[in-house]
Parts: C-alpha cells; structure tokens; sequence
C-alpha cells in the first residue's frame, strides 16, 4: 500500500529551510555519510545524526541535523498506535512514494530521499507516518487511512482526494466517524451489514414499505416474494456504491463469499417484520 505524493503539487508547497547556496559547505560531507552508514530503520538514522552533530563544529550544520533529529521524533509521537523509532524502516521507495506498509510482511517504510532531505517538513514526515501506521491497524482503503488522518493531526492537503470524496458519499447516511470506528479490513462484515441496515431503514421508510403494502394488498403474493421484488434493483445499487467506497473492503468481503443480495433480503425482511404496518402480513 503505497502512499503517493499530494495530485496537485500546488497545493503544498513546504518552504525550504534552506537555500542550497546558503547550506553550508561541508554540509554535503554530511549527506555522503548515509551512503557509508548501514541505515535500515529511524533508529539507525538518528545514531548517523548524532554522530555527525557530535564531529561536526559548523553551528549551521549543528542546527540542521539537531532539528532533523526533533522532526523525526515529534512525527513519531503523532502516531496512534505508537511507533517506535525501530518500528520503521528506510527504504528507496518507487518514484513519487511517500512511504508504504506490506501486510503480509506487517513492514511500514517511509522513503529515503524524503526522510534524508534536511528541506522535508516536519508535517510530511508526520502524514507518512500516521498514514501507514493507520493502514497497519486494519485500514485499508485510501480514501479511509486519509479521513482518519484528518482526526488525529493536521494533514498535506492534495493526497487521495478522490478517495475520500468516494467514501464521504458512500458513508453519507452512516456518518463518517461510526463507519471509521467500524471499519476492519480483517473483519469486514461488521461495517457492512451496519451500512445495509441504516441504508436499507432509510429506503424502506421512503418508499419500498409502501411499494411492498400495494403489491401485497393487489396482488396478494407472498411477503418475501414481494419484498425480492422491491429490493431487486435498490440491492444493487447499495452493492455497487460500497464498493466505490471502499474497493478493498469490498473485495476482502467477495473473497469470503458474502453475497449482498441475500444478506439485504434478511435485514429487508426483519424490518418488515417489526414494522407495525407490514408486521401484520407475516402472521
């Protein structure tokens, strides 16, 4: 799962925290050690800095690698569930990748470049982290990790727009922060039968309770019948926008066997049941 860099770039334009003419000039000695050092995780690089704070006398450079230092440690601090500082690898990730988390390997990384570059800004680094920490604790979907981001810090604007437009509407009736609460791409029926129940109470109440009365008092079918009926079209439609919200989830769900239609026919048919106006036609 890859983190991308923001669709527009114009809309995030960190200030450099210095110019290349004003850096100092033994400061690129100091970037061609990480060639020479062994950095596999935050940890690692953080002893490289220290180090070099530690040899260096050039106050410019001092500040540099002593602000880099509390950048990455204030970053690591935003994330919940915490992260340690050996917790995240450095890796070359592929051109215009933030950082990524493989979850079969449960590995999280942020990118080379961007954590060695003494310009990145503090709240990039912090977004990469929190982003892929929060893919790690069962969120899949793009659009979803972002929205939550948005509730713990102060994200880059621009980094899967579409995404989050996409589960905004899909979520719309269910409200964002109960669908994010149950949210679990390793326990996906949970979010989505609560999403079939509140879509479902709201369409019955609309319209499908009394297209279901007219069809039975007309033409006197049996209620479940009728109800496969009303629901045929509506059923699909509720399928095909979950999965516009939330591509993975729905495909981890299609992997397990669950099928839409059966499973909105049930909870149809329960709230006929209990509706003091339909009840009557199951007795």
């Amino acid at each position: 799962m890859f983190l991308k860099r923001p669709r527009n770039e114009e809309s995030y334009n960190p200030p450099d925290i210095e110019d290349e003419e004003q850096s100092p000039e033994n400061f690129e000695a100091i970037e061609d050690k990480y060639e020479e050092a062994e950095i596999d995780t935050l940890a690692d690089f953080i002893e490289v800095l220290k180090n070099n704070y530690d040899k260096t006398e050039d106050k410019e450079v001092k500040r540099l690698l002593a602000h880099q230092i509390i950048k990455i440690e204030i970053s690591l601090s935003k994330t919940n569930p915490p992260l340690s500082k050996t917790d995240v690898k450095i890796r070359q990730a592929p051109e215009g990748v933030l950082g990524y988390y493989i979850p079969t390997s449960g590995e999280i990384a942020i990118d080379r470049d961007l954590i060695q570059d003494f310009n990145t800004e503090q709240k990039l680094i912090t977004h990469v982290l929190v982003h892929e920490n929060l893919h790690k604790s069962g969120i899949s979907d793009e659009g979803m990790v972002e929205l939550k981001v948005k509730k713990l810090i102060d994200p880059v604007p621009g980094i899967y727009e579409h995404e989050q437009a996409h589960a905004k509407t899909t979520f719309y009736q269910v409200g964002m922060d109960k669908a994010l609460d149950l949210y679990d791409i390793d326990d996906p029926t949970e979010l989505t039968v609560y999403y079939l129940e509140v879509e479902l109470e709201k369409k019955w109440n609309e319209r499908l309770k009394q297209d279901f009365i007219n069809t039975v008092e007309k033409d006197k079918m049996e209620p479940k019948k009728v109800l496969e009926g009303v629901l045929q079209s509506y059923a699909e439609e509720l399928e095909d926008e979950f999965e516009d919200g939330v591509e993975r989830l729905y495909k981890k769900l299609k992997a397990q066997g669950f099928q839409f239609a059966d499973e909105s026919l049930g909870l149809l048919e329960k709230i006929a049941r209990d509706d003091f106006d339909t009840k009557k036609y199951y007795r």
